[in-house]
């Protein structure tokens, strides 16, 4: 549900309501032809970098997508009932944050927070902090205002706050690898959710228990989650929620290899993305878009959805996306031979992600990189050579 971006996702991600996938070497004529055409050395060679381009690919469908699933529908609009010293900064904050000016947003929410020594405020400020130090890939700081969310909701007796601390404690897990205490945080949010009969939480924990079940291999269980998440989203009026949803289709149907119909939710994810003008959801599917379309082959569409992507990330702050869009761009780079600029674009892509401690994401970059470095001594040797 919306990452969100997540995230979703970079989830990107997400951060409305806010993955890693080993894969063989498919027979598919079109890649092969492209592997092929661009890497004329060694078998071995062409093969090993074409598992890793075509697995790098598809992992990211997923993080970008599952970012997005980090945004939470958390915000009190201005602490109405809170003294001016607490109600002030919290609506600057609020105002910054639907503007994208998410770092302002977390300094005026720290700012009411250090204001207040009331539980049910302090629970409000602390959710909307860790939704915010989400989306800006803040993930250590991001946890620890969910559990403190969570803890005063101990104080409070607030079941539906509870469960929507739970299910940002489950994103964050999920970012940081933990799937099983991830599931457990989205089961525990989600009976809450029900025992307070809350269709937005509800919605929430269904969707990220989808993408779960999606890394679980077990595809159509999460196709179900996905559409009965949309439901609800469509019911509530949730465009956000929507998104997010039909971005996971998608990439169920990437995983499914039909590549056509990914596309199709991939691109009716973006507009509606950008109807309700939420950047990080639009930059996570412009990435998919791109990654889709490498596979089909279309390399300089690819290119110029991935640039159009890395520029708002960059624009909103977006340090995760911005890493994974110029890995995506880096592995481009290499299919179209211009081996210098993959390495450029994979070392800075390796710089922002190692800052916000995606290991998954590094673990990626390091063999493109490896790749990267191998063809560029091989074609030094053939100059040598000549």
């Amino acid at each position: 549900m919306d990452f969100s971006y997540l995230t979703s996702i970079i989830d990107w991600a997400l951060i409305g309501k806010t993955a890693t996938v080993l894969i063989t070497v498919c027979a598919v004529i079109t890649l092969i032809y492209t592997f092929i055409r661009l890497i004329r050395s060694t078998k071995k060679l062409v093969e090993k970098r074409g598992t890793l381009i075509r697995e790098r690919k598809l992992d990211e469908i997923g993080r970008e997508i599952k970012q997005l699933s980090t945004s939470l529908n958390l915000f009190v609009d201005g602490l109405a009932e809170a003294p001016p010293k607490i109600r002030d900064p919290y609506s600057h904050g609020l105002k910054a944050f639907k503007e994208w000016r998410l770092a302002e947003a977390r300094d005026y929410f720290v700012q009411a927070l250090e204001e207040t020594k009331d539980y049910s405020l302090q629970t409000e400020i602390h959710l909307a902090l860790g939704k915010v130090l989400t989306k800006l890939a803040d993930f250590e700081g991001a946890y620890e205002h969910y559990e403190k969310a969570l803890k005063t909701t101990e104080y409070t007796g607030d079941d539906l706050t509870k469960s929507w601390a739970l299910n940002g404690l489950g994103i964050i897990k999920y970012h940081f690898g933990d799937y099983n205490e991830a599931l457990n945080y989205y089961e525990e949010g989600l009976n809450l959710a029900e025992k307070v009969k809350d269709d937005n939480a509800r919605g929430a924990n269904i969707g990220n228990i989808g993408v779960i079940l999606m890394d679980q291999g077990k595809l159509d269980e999460a196709y179900g989650k996905f559409k009965e998440a949309m439901g609800i989203d469509r019911t509530l009026g949730d465009i956000a929620g929507v998104a997010s949803e039909l971005g996971n289709i998608g990439i169920v149907y990437s995983k499914k290899r039909d590549l056509d119909s990914a596309l199709e939710n991939f691109k009716e994810s973006l507009r509606l993305y950008r109807t309700v003008s939420d950047p990080i959801g639009e930059a996570a599917n412009l990435a998919n878009i791109g990654i889709i379309l490498t596979y089909k082959g279309d390399l300089d569409k690819a290119e110029k959805s991935y640039l159009e992507g890395l520029e708002i990330s960059r624009r909103v702050g977006n340090i995760l996306g911005e890493g994974i869009t110029l890995s995506n761009l880096g592995l481009l780079y290499l299919e179209k031979k211009d081996v210098n600029k993959a390495l450029k674009y994979l070392n800075m892509a390796l710089s922002k992600t190692e800052k916000v401690k995606a290991s998954y994401e590094v673990k990626r970059i390091k063999k493109g990189l490896a790749q990267a470095q191998a063809l560029l001594k091989e074609k030094n040797l053939k100059i040598k050579n000549l």
